[in-house]
């Protein structure tokens, strides 16, 4: 995978663990991992990226949130935001 490729990312925030998930232009998912966060979003949606980063390396992205945490998160780090229903059906259309 060459710098130039965007990878989309979604993150889902919920009640018990955040979930990230790299996907590459053509569909392929590139990485994905998911971790109780023990009410500590911040720290555990870091540790993930990180991870992410780690395995990725200096690649291009877009960002969308969604999940029951993922409302205050996309606001705080001024990322998209998609309510999971939507999510799903945007996800079975494609």
């Amino acid at each position: 995978m060459g710098i130039a490729d965007k990878l989309r990312i979604g993150v889902d925030i919920g009640s018990t663990t955040v979930k990230l998930v790299a996907v590459a232009r053509d569909g392929k998912m590139v990485f994905s991992e998911y971790k109780r966060h023990f009410s500590e979003i911040k720290q555990t949606l870091q540790e993930l990226l990180n991870h992410a980063y780690e395995k990725l390396g200096n690649v291009d992205i877009s960002v969308m949130m969604t999940g029951s945490g993922g409302v205050a998160m996309a606001e705080k780090l001024e990322v998209d935001f998609i309510q999971e229903v939507v999510a799903t059906a945007n996800a079975v259309e494609e």
